[in-house]
């Protein structure tokens, strides 16, 4: 859990209401406990008591909760009149273009800040009435009502507005005074941006850039009961949005915010971010921008890389005169484990942390502090340190050590959070340590919003401000995303409480003068566009008509160039109403393809954040090879070098993973019937082929992070190349990116390039034109990413479009919820999506057309052929009922033979073998009609062929097949088929394909030690060939048996030998299960297991034990049970295998057999665990109980001591569970008790309280523990 939410936790009163932050793992999946004030697809804001916050963050329902973060208004910049107007400079306050016919009619400007002149002549229409439509004021009004669903502030409406207007003193008639935040008389933040944004010039200034806009005012506060409601907060933030949104009705709209704090990712994935993305692409007509940060001349920011047991140390400065709290964050890649140290000004080592460690921080008997070292944060799966330092902590430099323990990447980045209460004594970096780079506020780092750096319009060469804020973002991408003027910047200045200066304009300087030129841009072109913008289009236009910087400026502080007003609505008066497919363009005509898997990796999800080769970087970061994409520097001499420069990848994937590949199993069950019915194609071996790459063994163990480019293993396999000519005639041919790709088909610039990829790809859809149906599982989708031609990659899992408004009533998680249409995606990224997540993209609007930076193709079918001809079995099922397509596919691609033969009793016809992938064709031309019996027939088991391999280690083929009898009629040209493996028919020729009882796997190892362990995993897909296939594979995955969804057995490497299903796992003091066990695996994505799965696992644990006498009846476990995440030696992580095999595997069934842990009868002991739970019967173990003094709802825990705590882990380490005995209620501890209930509380007992897999001990949790054997 985030170290915020401990804070809050511990903050006051638990019936407290407090308000927070939740992405929903789906949308309507509300938790208990929660009531929900907003909503943003997967992000909500909303209220819960302060006493439920662990048990709502342990729901399913919930993927990440955070609590709210105070924002306030970007520091204010005090510069020297030099740097305003400098040598030969001269003020241009002018902001519009002078010939622009559009002025913002019919737009909603919002505008969430501090302090708004509501009567200052700027946002009064000629008559002397409002343009605002509302104002709400978020902080606490006393009698007043509070606007719902919100619950604070009052909302002061036109009507009530122009009736204030119209007395003497409209501030005190209306009861809204902008002064009573500004005692120092300078004019308040949020008047001075909105008079840019879209003044009308009466006040005697510059016109804004809407002046015809208008105008949605929230000034930022909090709830009643937090503290500095005067200020505002990430809740308050997102709840402004929708209010805004609500009240701009169907109106276009862009928001203005000027506001942002240090802290966080920085790579656009807090809630916050996600939030907005989704607000902007919910919809066309939406837009918001943001201050880029104040910060680049502030040493707040650092960052460096760390190398295998390297220490590197910084300097945090913290300042004498300080006395409010202070913060520091580090962030550093989820493949690698650091260790930190802190030390105080006096030189005292105060603390160590490893991963997952959190510690008060203690001088004497005073906690001046905490230290967090969360692992896997779930919203970027890296890991994170935070260090909070109270008021009463001793000034002077304090040193942060960070130790490499396990490294694969080794970078990381630290920042410093903003000192709002005294901004004079905020704490930094030693001018040594701090870089200057990745400076960019919290909050406006996201993919859709738009973050604006400023500039001097003041100068004739129209410098950066010194203090406008740098990227890039820590997952590479440029920020800002554009820049406006942002020095001395002259607009409307709100009355002040006292009337001795009664000016009504002022300047000022920053990035929050600079955002709202933006956003009274954006205004002008949604006039401007003939129909709605939606948010890429809106940024493309925007973007791309930039005025390009001078070669040698710093990429990172100029993003795409200087903001050109008039270009921009230009580009906008010249959108077609209706785009239309462009001449010459192809559409597909293949058949259906049925696909179910394949996953590519983003293009765009680089970590560059390396600066080392940049002019300002002073910090050693160690050598760096990566580049980054600049569109404006590209020499389009050289086409190659223009569309293929990309970022250096990294994908971060999900924390929870292991070394295992059954999470990333296809799903394949999307499909309708009309789909089902399509004749197949061999489009399904990508699936296989995808999985043998993904499940390398170059996998990284921890994040199963592949080390290779699926997109360019796929190409490479089919052959795709870009052809060019050198300078010297001479041929030069390399694997063309998707940025090439893209650019071909798209483009009418390149017709060389199109011509050359016409040879593989089908187009199904270009930008901004129609999709048609059918779409087909396995279709490309390649999107732009940003502004650096970076194309992202995805395949269509199903040929099925959902309509928004069914989105929300199935199991769809999706990416947005905007109105249009959306198809189940599958792709690798930061956040990895498989069919078993059911993750669904917005591929088109309302009208069925697709974005202008998307679109779909398809291979062609004679390419894939030829490529995989050899190799890799459709599953015949789903394949079209053709000899050629038969004959070509394989299940496997070994080079023996099996033993199976194929009679046709009451024929003559001769008999034969398989062939190798367990096909046989029987040509029956000549055979009269009749009715006959077809059967297979193993040599040595025609009733049970599993049975006598159990324990065997006979020698046999690497494959078996399994016995089979049917009966076929022949009639004319016909062939009738009972009930049998599955059967292909064409005219009078009959292919069968048998069903695979042994299957030998090349990963295994010698066995050295004496089998004495079952482990039951399920596969995480549907389809046993699947996880057959990856296991033939000769990669590093491997299990002793599959069950298939119908109870059938296939064996696959003997008892005798080691095979590689438990990955890093501990069971019974021992680690590496592998050596001691055999491993099961059940085809099964977390759903509920069939009747037929659960008497065959059952069965097959009979006859192993049977064949094994030392496995005792109790040591049949979960691979949960066996993978809980700990510490172990040498220092290796061990990865958490949660949900393996899941909450549906009943394990009453197997106790009713005998098999497995069993849970005995009987009362429970009182004095068990010191009586606590009998004294305490609803109170819980929770992490930090260790700590005597904690209180819960009322209650002094004192009855939790070091004994019992001991006494549970003891227990614990008893059943066989990794849980050191160290007396605290540590992470191993909560890891050890998620997976023993999830264990013991599954299936038929399955449990839906808030304490299922919490983590926390209840009496139910502890009396089961206590009565395990």
């Amino acid at each position: 859990m985030e170290p915020a939410l401990w804070e809050l936790l511990e903050a006051g009163n638990q019936a407290d209401e407090v308000a927070a932050i939740v992405r929903l793992n789906r949308p309507g999946h509300i938790p208990e406990g929660v009531r929900i004030v907003s909503q943003f697809g997967h992000i909500v804001t909303g209220r819960l008591q302060r006493g439920v916050i662990l048990e709502v963050r342990a729901d399913e329902a919930v993927s990440s909760l955070k609590a709210s973060r105070f924002l306030t208004p970007e520091p204010t910049i005090e510069l020297e009149p030099a740097e305003i107007l400098p040598e030969f400079g001269q003020w241009r306050d002018r902001r519009r273009p002078p010939d622009l016919a559009e002025t913002g009619r019919g737009v909603v400007i919002g505008v969430v800040d501090w302090g708004f002149d509501f009567a200052h002549p700027d946002f009064l229409n000629p008559d002397g009435s409002t343009r605002i439509i509302a104002l709400w004021d978020q902080r606490p009004r006393l009698n007043r009502s509070p606007p719902q669903p919100y619950g604070y502030g009052v909302v002061y409406r036109e009507a009530e507005i122009n009736q204030a207007l119209q007395t003497i003193d409209p501030y005190k008639t209306l009861g809204y005074h902008p002064g009573e935040i500004d005692p120092r008389g300078e004019g308040t933040h949020g008047t001075h941006v909105a008079s840019i944004a879209g003044g009308n010039g009466s006040g005697g200034g510059p016109m804004g850039i809407a002046p015809q806009c208008r105008f949605v005012f929230v000034h930022m506060g909090t709830l009643a009961n937090q503290k500095w409601n005067h200020l505002g907060s990430s809740v308050s933030l997102l709840e402004a949005i929708d209010f805004i949104a609500k009240t701009a009705g169907n109106c276009p709209w862009v928001i203005n915010l000027s506001m942002g704090r240090h802290g966080e990712q920085h790579d656009g994935t807090t809630l916050v971010e996600q939030g907005l993305d989704a607000a902007v692409s919910g919809a066309p007509g939406r837009a918001i921008v943001q201050s880029a940060g104040n910060y680049h001349d502030r040493r707040i920011h650092t960052q460096g890389k760390i190398r295998p047991n390297e220490p590197r140390r910084f300097t945090w400065q913290v300042d004498p005169a300080d006395i409010t709290p202070n913060q520091l964050e580090v962030w550093y890649s989820g493949k690698d484990t650091f260790a930190v140290e802190l030390r105080s000004p006096e030189g005292v080592l105060l603390q160590t942390a490893q991963l997952g460690e959190q510690f008060p921080l203690r001088q004497g008997d005073r906690v001046i502090g905490k230290l967090y070292h969360r692992p896997h944060e779930p919203n970027t799966h890296d890991h994170h340190i935070q260090i909070f330092l109270y008021p009463s902590a001793p000034e002077g430099n304090w040193q942060v050590t960070l130790i490499g323990k396990d490294i694969v990447d080794g970078r990381f980045h630290a920042w410093i959070e903003r000192d709002v209460a005294l901004p004079g004594c905020q704490s930094q970096f030693d001018a040594e340590d701090a870089i200057h780079y990745c400076t960019t506020g919290t909050i406006c780092n996201g993919f859709r919003t738009i973050a604006v750096g400023a500039y001097n319009p003041h100068s004739p060469r129209w410098e950066i401000g010194r203090f406008s804020s740098a990227g890039p973002t820590r997952d590479g991408r440029e920020k800002p995303d554009i820049v406006a003027p942002g020095v001395g910047i002259l607009a409307a200045r709100s009355a002040p409480r006292s009337r001795a200066d009664t000016s009504p304009l002022t300047r000022k300087s920053g990035t929050s003068m600079a955002a709202p030129h933006v956003a009274g841009t954006i205004a002008l072109m949604f006039e401007a566009a003939k129909r709605p913008l939606d948010i890429v289009e809106t940024r493309q236009l925007l973007l791309g008509n930039a005025q390009k910087p001078a070669a040698e400026a710093d990429l990172f502080r100029f993003g795409s160039g200087y903001l050109h007003i008039e270009d921009s609505v230009v580009a906008a008066r010249q959108v077609q109403e209706q785009a239309v497919l462009p001449t010459g363009r192809s559409r597909a005509t293949q058949a259906p393809t049925r696909q179910h898997f394949l996953s590519f990796p983003l293009e765009d999800t680089g970590m560059y954040t390396d600066v080392s080769d940049i002019h300002d970087a002073v910090m050693d970061i160690g050598e760096q090879d990566e580049t980054i994409a600049n569109s404006s520097n590209y020499d389009e001499s050289n086409l190659a070098n223009e569309l293929e420069i990309t970022l250096d990848f990294e994908q971060t994937w999900a924390d929870e993973l292991d070394n295992d590949w059954n999470e990333l199993a296809d799903d394949g069950t999307i499909l309708d019937t009309d789909d089902e019915l399509n004749e197949g194609t061999i489009a399904p071996v990508l699936i296989d082929f995808a999985e043998s790459v993904l499940h390398a063994d170059d996998l990284n163990p921890e994040t199963l992070t592949p080390s290779v480019d699926l997109w360019t293993e796929l190409i490479s396999r089919i052959g795709v190349q870009a052809e060019f000519a050198e300078s010297n005639g001479a041929i030069f041919r390399s694997l063309p990116s998707p940025s090439l790709v893209f650019e071909a088909f798209s483009s009418d610039r390149y017709p060389a390039l199109h011509q050359q990829f016409d040879q593989w790809f089908d187009v199904v859809a270009l930008p901004r034109s129609p999709v048609h149906q059918p779409l087909q599982s396995g279709d490309i989708l390649l999107r732009r990413i940003g502004e650096a031609n970076l194309t992202h990659t995805a395949l269509l899992a199903s040929g099925n479009l959902i309509e928004d408004a069914a989105l929300w009533e199935g199991k769809w998680d999706a990416e947005t919820a905007g109105s249009g249409y959306y198809a189940e995606i599958v792709e690798v990224g930061a956040i990895p999506h498989c069919t078993h997540h059911a993750f669904a993209r917005r591929i088109a609007d309302a009208q069925g057309y697709l974005p202008y930076d998307q679109m779909i193709l398809r291979f062609k079918t004679p390419v894939l052929e030829a490529a995989f001809a050899d190799e890799w079995a459709t599953d015949l099922q789903e394949t079209t009922p053709t000899i050629e397509i038969v004959v070509r596919n394989r299940i496997i691609h070994h080079q023996t033979v099996s033993g199976c033969n194929i009679e046709l009793v009451g024929t003559t016809a001769p008999q034969g073998t398989t062939n190798h992938g367990g096909r046989f064709t029987l040509d029956l031309t000549g055979i009269a009609d009749g009715t006959y019996t077809l059967r297979a027939i193993h040599p040595n088991s025609t009733t049970d062929p599993v049975g006598p391999m159990i324990a065997s280690t006979t020698p046999r083929p690497d494959r078996i097949w399994r016995p089979f009898e049917t009966t076929i009629t022949l009639a004319g040209g016909r062939v009738t088929v009972a009930a049998s493996p599955h059967t292909v028919l064409a005219g009078r020729r009959l292919t069968i394909q048998l069903q695979p009882v042994w299957m030998a796997s090349p990963n295994h190892s010698p066995r050295a030690q004496a089998i004495v362990l079952c482990v039951v995993h399920h596969t995480g897909g549907t389809r046993a060939s699947s996880a057959i296939n990856t296991f033939l594979s000769p990669r590093s995955t491997s299990a002793h048996y599959v069950i298939d969804t119908d109870g059938q057995i296939i064996k696959m490497v003997h008892e005798s030998e080691q095979a590689f299903h438990a990955g890093h796992s501990h069971w019974l003091g021992q680690n590496s299960v592998n050596g001691f066990s055999v491993g099961i695996e059940i085809v099964n994505r977390s759903d509920p297991y069939t009747a037929a799965q659960m008497t065959a696992v059952v069965d097959l644990l009979n006859r192993i034990r049977a064949a094994y006498p030392d496995i005792p009846t109790n040591q049949i476990v979960g691979h949960s049970d066996v993978a809980t995440n700990n510490q172990a030696p040498p220092n290796r992580r061990l990865g958490r295998k949660s949900g393996d095999p899941g909450s549906h595997f009943d394990w009453a069934t197997l106790e009713a057999a005998g098999l497995g842990m069993m849970i005995l009868a009987g009362a429970p002991n009182p004095s068990d665990y010191g009586g606590f739970f009998s004294s305490f019967p609803t109170q819980r173990l929770r992490t930090g109980d260790n700590d005597a003094r904690r209180v819960y709802g009322g209650l002094r825990r004192a009855a939790i001591t070091v004994d019992v705590i001991t006494e549970l882990q003891t227990d614990l380490s008893r059943i066989g569970y990794y849980c050191p005995v160290t007396g605290r209620f540590d992470a191993p501890t909560v890891a050890a008790v998620k997976i023993f209930q999830e264990h013991f509380f599954s299936g038929t007992r399955r449990r839906t309280d808030a304490a299922f897999r919490s983590g926390q001990v209840d009496s139910l949790t502890a009396m089961t523990i206590k009565h395990i054997r």
